[in-house]
């Protein structure tokens, strides 16, 4: 029997990802999170804690990962499970004990206090044993503390391929989106689905640094995911449908994450068509004072921007929260094309322009050689400056493909006086757990 790999391990049929997650190198097959939500009553769970108030979006501290002892062996996997893993040499560098976590996947050994259940399609014939909620709360905090450190533990050292821990985590994250479904709307509470969005988006940010063909099939695993978290968290509020005021913060989180993917994706069609569907997902519910919705509110007055092409509001608004900027970063290429498209209709023919910085929010010379070099445009360069020919060549309707080098180039506008060069990935630990957790800083 061949040995089985971990994500972001290499065999011989090329990198696999996630069962279920997009198409891999590997000849993985496309798969969908699990829709669907029964209609079954609210439990008496332990996520389900009374009447607590949905506006307090935090969460408890991420346990003493110090000690992960005190939580205790196998609380997230089976103990089955770690069995099988460790037998078929399954073991991922962040679920390793601290002695073998840096020796080759074959020689490490499994600790079943960092052990997270791995994402598996459902076989004919098996049966699959879905952890309980307070499982599934507990996981996700410990995923949120890896996002936000990059390690499983203090002791541990954190990982250095981005590549390798966006696989990791999206594969425990849709393990237990999976275990999500199957328990049902009266299992997960609604701030569940919140923060996973939460991790995901902020995932999806990072992933698009990569030149390689893992960020087209991640990409579309995440976009899948979160699809299916929006689906999940509506599911869950129609059984609340009365407590709208309970709700108003968290409501106004998923309409403003989902008008954002909805602007992104419409970014080939009419900016209207976006807008119409961003008003029409705000009318459930019956939801009339849109003065309660300040995130939705900036979405949409960027779509309606948008409509009048005005895509330079897109960078030149300081004002967006962090994760906002990091739904609609990965669209700013596409935007600055539109923007040069207009500068190279209105300008004077052969004109010549070397704030290119300035018109597009470009922070350094030679970043703005190589956006004029993608965009087509004819381009000289100084020591001090680099100046762009308009109008002397016609830009295509379509733009041209997106290439790594100017896929990422946001970070100090993403997340403004929070940056720092000093840390991965441009924020402190401390940020990235309360950005995670709470849904924004301060």
């Amino acid at each position: 029997m061949s040995q089985a790999t971990e994500p972001g391990q290499r065999s011989k049929g090329g990198r696999q990802g996630p069962r279920g997650g997009g198409r891999g190198r590997g000849g993985r097959g496309r798969g969908r999170g699990g829709r669907g939500f029964h209609k079954k009553g609210r439990g008496d769970t332990a996520s389900n804690q009374g009447n607590r108030n949905k506006n307090d979006t935090s969460t408890e501290t991420v346990p003493n990962m110090k000690n992960l002892s005190v939580i205790g062996a196998y609380k997230f996997c089976s103990k089955q499970e770690c069995e099988e893993r460790q037998k078929l040499k399954q073991v991922h560098e962040l679920e390793a004990t601290l002695e073998t976590c840096t020796l080759p996947q074959a020689q490490r050994v499994l600790d079943p206090c960092l052990a997270v259940s791995k994402y598996k399609r459902s076989a004919a014939g098996t049966e699959h044993a879905t952890r309980p909620t307070s499982t599934l709360e507990r996981t996700l905090k410990h995923l949120q503390y890896i996002c936000a450190t990059r390690r499983a533990t203090p002791d541990h050292p954190p990982v250095q391929n981005t590549e390798v821990l966006a696989e990791f985590v999206v594969d425990r994250l849709r393990a237990c989106q999976s275990d999500a479904t199957r328990l049902g709307n009266s299992g997960i509470d609604e701030i569940w689905h919140v923060q996973l969005i939460r991790i995901l988006i902020w995932i999806r940010y990072w992933t698009y640094t990569d030149e390689s063909q893992f960020q087209s099939w991640m990409q579309r695993t995440i976009n899948t995911m979160i699809s299916t978290a929006f689906d999940a968290y509506w599911a869950t509020r129609q059984e609340n449908e009365n407590g709208n005021d309970d709700f108003v913060q968290l409501d106004d989180e998923i309409l403003c994450w989902s008008a954002l993917f909805q602007l992104c994706r419409q970014q080939y069609e009419s900016p209207e068509c976006c807008c119409n569907l961003i008003l029409l997902e705000f009318a459930k519910f019956s939801r009339k004072d849109s003065s309660k919705y300040p995130l939705w509110r900036k979405a949409m007055s960027l779509a309606s921007q948008f409509t009048r092409q005005e895509y330079y509001t897109a960078w030149k608004n300081e004002d967006f929260p962090i994760l906002f900027k990091c739904c609609i970063e990965p669209s700013m290429f596409l935007w600055r094309y539109r923007t040069i498209q207009q500068y190279n209709k209105s300008f004077a023919k052969q004109e010549k322009v070397s704030d290119l910085p300035r018109l597009l929010n470009i922070h350094k010379m030679d970043w703005s050689l190589e956006y004029a070099q993608a965009f087509g445009l004819p381009a000289e360069q100084t020591e001090t400056e680099v100046t762009v020919v308009l109008k002397q060549v016609a830009l295509e309707d379509s733009p041209p493909l997106m290439k790594s080098k100017q896929s990422r180039r946001d970070h100090k506008w993403v997340f403004g006086n929070q940056y720092t060069d000093d840390e991965f990935p441009g924020l402190s630990i401390a940020c990235v757990e309360q950005l995670l957790q709470k849904g924004r800083l301060g």
